[in-house]
């Protein structure tokens, strides 16, 4: 099962790699364009995971959670599986109960998943997964309008861990303005 995941990431991958380089001209630097902040989120919202990612994320349920007050994902992530940069994958497995990541509401149950891979060990494939995760919480902070600001772009500096190429591969996904701010915050 495991080499099933790592191929179908690997392919999920390569396939994105091609349409942002078919988007790109073909390797060329594609023209900076200003999109409609809906239409990043619906963009990053809308990539397609196969369905065998997916599913290897939602295998086997470890836990039942009930939020307490005070929760957060990350507190979460980091007690369930000691690392709290894993809070987008509670998120992404369960965004059909909690549609803003940052909220969540004392009594809110969801479903933990047991992770396809070791935690802290992570491979080039499963970053990749993470990094998805990642972009789905941002397109989700976005949905979520300018009050998410900070949020989301703490989202994005996260995701560089797993992501480092992040603001280049996957710019289309990416809000001009956060792509700006981020170029901004290199040059200073």
């Amino acid at each position: 099962m495991k080499k099933f995941f790592h191929l179908c990431l690997i392919l999920f991958f390569v396939a994105g790699l091609l349409g942002a380089q078919s988007a790109a001209g073909g390797g060329k630097k594609a023209p900076a364009v200003s999109p409609d902040i809906s239409a990043v989120a619906d963009a990053a919202a809308s990539v397609e995971v196969p369905s065998a990612d997916l599913e290897t994320l939602k295998t086997e349920v470890i836990k039942d959670y009930v939020v307490v007050n005070g929760d957060s994902l990350r507190e979460i992530s980091e007690a369930v599986f000691k690392d709290y940069r894993l809070w987008p994958i509670i998120w992404f497995t369960n965004q059909d109960s909690i549609p803003n990541p940052e909220v969540i509401e004392k009594q809110q149950e969801f479903k933990i998943y047991k992770l396809p891979f070791n935690v802290g060990a992570y491979s080039a494939v499963e970053k990749l997964l993470i990094g998805e995760a990642y972009l789905r919480a941002y397109a989700a902070y976005v949905k979520a309008g300018p009050d998410w600001l900070a949020k989301r772009r703490w989202v994005l500096l996260e995701a560089l861990a797993f992501k480092p190429q992040l603001f280049s591969a996957d710019a289309a996904r990416i809000d001009a303005e956060d792509i700006a701010w981020y170029q901004k915050r290199g040059s200073n």
